[in-house]
């Protein structure tokens, strides 16, 4: 059976540059593990190949707005960390041989195991670099200003043996010390410590060891897809690293579910999986570009996804076709608003407000505004103009109107798109 625990007996701050501002961050070696992992061939990861496509999942995954700049240090830094770790070998400028293929199966098992392994590194890089004892002073001891002053003489000792400290005393010099005693920091309930390396009178918490927190999504300012945050696994983490720990902690942690876990990874492999799709397409020129073709491939490589939408629907809605309000829940189909394979953030293929029950008939009729829309004003039913012949057929009336109730705000921006759609082939 793999363990990770002394995977780390050679990293040393002596020999490369170690923690940077995103790789500290334990949702961002996860995401970009999971990425990695994805789109290697045969061991090897080629950055360049692939550079489109990491942008739009990190401009999708950490609700970024695709114009402002840094974007690609989301990856970069987790591969200089990784590369640090042993588990990537550098080739060239833009190829990686996987090097530790247990170290990154165990990253993409689960959130928690990211965040497992940048504490190991770090544990490793100070335990190799004689910096633990100083650690241990910092958590022993309840004056923060003791804290502070353990702080200073651990930062001037890092400032010495760093190799990617150039020039002492400045803020990256101080960062790189902040971002190890963050990840040390966290499990072991230590404070948080700024950029200037002072002691807050505040827990590391964590967001402190995240990088997808605080303000809202770049696209109609939807809220951010980062509810893993609530569903951190402390009990598990500490269990895991409890030969680890520098406290001694009996308060009992609420464990998640593991349902909360594959949640996490369904939402991760279904990005990858639309972004595989688009890649596929592009590269092979394949006949099959249809939507239907996109749909149905998602739909059968992540029946967790769409088992979990349907539920959510069936859940906040009832149990009813939107539009002709058949009731026999096992003849309803969860139909997507806008279909997966024009979703670009995963928030939107996996928002059951994306989505209607339906019957079959309508359901049809309402994929891809092929036939019918329904307007997102009032609910009205709309049929194109080759088809309002068949209105009888279709069990509609020109005054026919999806109930109020789920006019939602968010499902109106949905249907807003269907409408635009509609339109387009409505002549």
């Amino acid at each position: 059976m793999y363990t990770i625990y002394e995977d780390f007996q050679n990293v040393s701050y002596t020999k490369a540059k170690f923690l940077s501002d995103k790789s500290y961050a334990y949702d961002t070696v996860f995401f970009v593990s999971k990425f990695i992992m994805k789109f290697q061939k045969n061991g090897l990861f080629d950055l360049k190949q692939n550079m489109e496509l990491f942008n739009k999942y990190i401009i999708d995954m950490f609700n970024r707005n695709p114009a402002s700049k840094g974007t690609s240090n989301y990856y970069l830094e987790v591969l200089n960390l990784l590369e640090y770790a042993n588990v990537l070998e550098k080739i060239d400028h833009h190829m990686y041989q996987i090097k530790n293929w247990e170290a990154l199966r165990f990253i993409n098992e689960r959130m928690e195991n990211a965040y497992i392994f940048n504490y190991l590194v770090t544990y490793h890089t100070f335990k190799n670099d004689g910096l633990l004892d100083i650690y241990k002073k910092i958590c022993t001891t309840d004056s923060l200003k003791e804290k502070e002053k353990w702080i200073q003489e651990l930062n001037a000792k890092i400032s010495v043996i760093n190799v990617s400290v150039q020039t002492p005393g400045t803020v990256w010099e101080k960062l790189n010390t902040k971002y190890a005693l963050t990840v040390l920091n966290f499990i072991n309930k230590q404070n948080y410590v700024s950029r200037e390396l002072h002691v807050q009178k505040e827990i590391a918490d964590i967001e402190s060891i995240s990088v997808n927190v605080k303000g809202t999504k770049t696209y109609d300012n939807l809220p951010k897809s980062n509810n893993y945050l609530k569903k951190f696994d402390l009990s598990y983490v500490k269990d895991f690293l409890k030969d680890y720990l520098f406290i001694k902690e009996e308060e009992p942690e609420t464990s998640i579910s593991k349902d909360d876990v594959i949640e996490i990874n369904e939402m991760t492999n279904l990005k990858l999986d639309l972004l595989d799709l688009q890649k596929d397409i592009k590269e092979k020129n394949t006949e099959f570009t249809g939507e239907q073709y996109v749909e149905n491939v998602v739909r059968s490589r992540n029946a967790g996804a769409q088992r979990r939408f349907r539920n959510n629907l069936f859940k906040h809605t009832e149990a009813k076709c939107a539009i002709c309000g058949l009731s026999i829940p096992e003849l309803l189909i969860s139909s997507h608003i806008k279909p997966y394979s024009k979703c670009e953030e995963i928030y939107d293929a996996v928002n059951y407000e994306n989505g209607l029950l339906m019957c079959p008939m309508h359901d049809a009729l309402f994929e891809s505004a092929k036939y019918i829309t329904i307007d997102a004003k009032d609910g009205t039913i709309k049929v194109k103009k080759q088809y309002a012949p068949f209105m009888k057929s279709f069990n509609l009336t020109p005054k026919t109107k999806m109930d109020a109730s789920l006019l939602t705000a968010e499902r109106k921006h949905y249907l807003e798109w269907h409408n635009q759609q509609f339109e387009k082939t409505n002549k």
